[in-house]
């Protein structure tokens, strides 16, 4: 390149990119738990849904399920246990969306003693 020459790059950031879900929320009942989030994108393939257990201080997430474009809930039934979500929007080619925020719940289980209740015959 000469001198005084200048060289333009160009570099596109939003192309592909897709913008991430927000206000995940969640729900706990005796047996599960229901996430709801804000669909922020338009051009998304769907989400997938982390949850994650604390381990040694530190949150460990696995990807535990899809759902589709435009859904913005997911359900999920759990052990009793402590439990943090949260989700990412992906396109195709592999092209994902930061994670949204992040949310934890407390399952206490149904009965959990000896004795007949509803649920048991």
């Amino acid at each position: 390149m000469a001198i005084g020459a200048a060289a333009l790059v160009v570099v596109d950031v939003a192309a592909g990119s897709i913008p991430a879900p927000s206000d995940l929320s969640a729900i706990a009942s005796d047996t599960g738990v229901r996430l709801a989030w804000s669909d922020n994108a338009t051009n998304e393939s769907g989400f997938h849904v982390k949850r994650g257990q604390k381990a040694k201080g530190v949150v460990q997430y696995n990807q535990v399920g899809n759902v589709g474009p435009n859904i913005t809930s997911y359900l999920e039934t759990l052990p009793q246990g402590t439990y943090y979500f949260r989700v990412r929007a992906f396109g195709p080619g592999g092209v994902a969306s930061e994670h949204s925020n992040a949310v934890n719940v407390s399952i206490k289980g149904k009965g959990g003693g000896k004795g007949g209740g509803k649920d048991r015959p």
